[in-house]
């Protein structure tokens, strides 16, 4: 069950999702925008995560952090703690593993606007705090970095573009490259209520790897002025990525 359970946790909490350090729960694009000087924003996510792969059923809750400081004008540094529990089935046999996994810090710096076009670039560490035995990290440390773009339409309408690079060194195996893409739109229904949907695209390159691909569509609530709550639902267009998740969150400006 071990050597089962190893490759699930991967699929359930590593990737693809994982390569995006974006701060916009439901989705993982990431918008243009940074954090206001001298603010602070603090997004408590959820998730419920299922995968079934051969007979053998993954499910796995997981909890995430992201704390975001707003450093000087259009430069914002972050943190994201995400934490774990995973369980897998097969035949009548079940084995659950909980823990963190690595932790993630960065800075986003929004280097152009004009008009309604944005464009930032996102650098960011991994660091291993994560049981690489388990299979909830790498068991070294990782970087990579985000070219983010956002374009207001109108009032209702913007679009976020973003493209990924992430590298992993792992113990005992060769370091990966990561390749992402994924785009989003958001419609302002109402002063308060937010409509979301994007398309997420990510391929390793190693040998024999396949592209991994998944859907979310969601909606982000003001019920106040510095509070927004957020939901959605993230769908597996690829085999290697989860069946399906169910998102929540929660987001607490200062």
């Amino acid at each position: 069950m071990k050597k089962i359970l190893l490759p699930l946790i991967a699929v359930c909490c590593l990737a693809p999702a994982a390569v995006f350090a974006a701060q916009q729960h439901p989705l993982v694009t990431d918008m243009a925008q940074t954090v206001e000087e001298r603010k602070l924003e603090a997004e408590t996510a959820l998730e419920y995560i299922s995968d079934d792969q051969d007979g053998r059923k993954a499910s796995a809750f997981k909890f995430e952090e992201t704390i975001t400081a707003g450093i000087i004008p259009k430069v914002d540094a972050f943190i994201k703690i995400p934490y774990s529990r995973v369980k897998v089935e097969q035949g009548g046999a079940s084995n659950t593993e909980n823990g963190f996994n690595d932790f993630t810090i960065g800075a986003k710096w929004n280097f152009v606007t004009v008009d309604k076009t944005a464009l930032s670039v996102k650098p960011y560490l991994t660091l291993p705090v994560g049981d690489e035995d388990k299979g909830f990290g790498t068991g070294k440390t990782g970087y990579g970095a985000s070219l983010i773009a956002t374009m207001e339409l109108d009032k209702q309408l913007s679009f976020d573009a973003n493209l990924v690079l992430d590298h992993q060194e792992r113990k005992g195996a060769d370091s990966v490259n990561t390749f992402g893409g994924a785009v989003a739109g958001k419609f302002q229904a109402t002063k308060e209520l937010k409509a979301l949907a994007e398309v997420v695209v990510s391929k390793e390159d190693t040998d024999g790897a396949k592209a991994q691909s998944f859907l979310t569509v969601g909606a982000i609530y003001e019920v106040a002025k510095d509070i927004d709550v957020d939901g959605g639902l993230r769908l597996g267009l690829t085999k290697e990525t989860e069946d399906y998740a169910i998102l929540a969150g929660v987001t607490f400006k200062f």
